[in-house]
């Protein structure tokens, strides 16, 4: 049996690659599988090259081109985070809502969740979601809540929309207040006035 395995190119050796590379790409790949028709490209990709990669080529160039694919997974989650609005069941549990839902968390408080970091790349992003939800909103919206459970860093870039959002959204008769935010977020927040601009009576723990 051995001898016909080396015969058709597959050894002990070769087994033990094949192996390593299924380890590989699983690593690769588990942060890319989501229900969506993009992320399984992603993950479809993630997949055949490194493993491809690994057993033609060698174990090191695998793994290096697993690396970059989940680098560029990162960035692009970061430059198209998924964005959502929170709400209450009429069980009175949290559930997520596509922004097109338009869904309160009570009349006149929507709750948006951005899901990434917030820098000079999608700040833009972070900014018409805001306006376009207090723009479509019914009732009119009196408070909005930033979830800022899913950021971890804010660059200036960050900071300044945020500032210019408040002022956006108080011309709009709308105020803007703050949850769940990580203690560094709230170190640069504060270093950069956004705090004190907002004021920390507008800064909760938790929804």
């Amino acid at each position: 049996r051995d001898g016909d395995e080396e015969s058709h190119g597959v050894g002990a050796g070769g087994r033990a690659r094949i192996e390593f590379a299924n380890r590989v790409v699983r690593c690769a790949a588990a942060r890319l599988h989501q229900p969506r028709i993009w992320a399984r490209i992603e993950r479809t990709i993630a997949i055949k090259i490194p493993h491809a990669t690994v057993i033609f080529i060698s174990v090191a160039c695998g793994i290096l081109i697993s690396i970059v694919i989940s680098i560029l997974a990162h960035l692009r989650h970061s430059y198209h985070p998924v964005n959502i609005l929170l709400a209450k069941t009429p069980q009175g549990e949290w559930k997520s809502s596509a922004l097109a839902s338009g869904e309160q968390a009570a009349p006149g408080l929507a709750i948006y969740r951005f899901g990434a970091n917030l820098y000079y790349a999608n700040e833009s992003r972070f900014t018409e979601d805001i306006l376009a939800i207090v723009k479509k909103a019914s009732p009119r919206l009196k408070w909005l809540c930033l979830s800022a459970s899913m950021i971890g860093d804010i660059d200036y870039s960050g900071a300044e929309s945020i500032r210019q959002l408040h002022g956006e959204l108080a011309k709009r008769g709308v105020v803007l207040v703050l949850s769940d935010l990580d203690d560094q977020v709230m170190i640069q927040l504060e270093r950069d006035t956004i705090l004190d601009l907002i004021g920390k009576n507008h800064v909760f723990g938790s929804y």
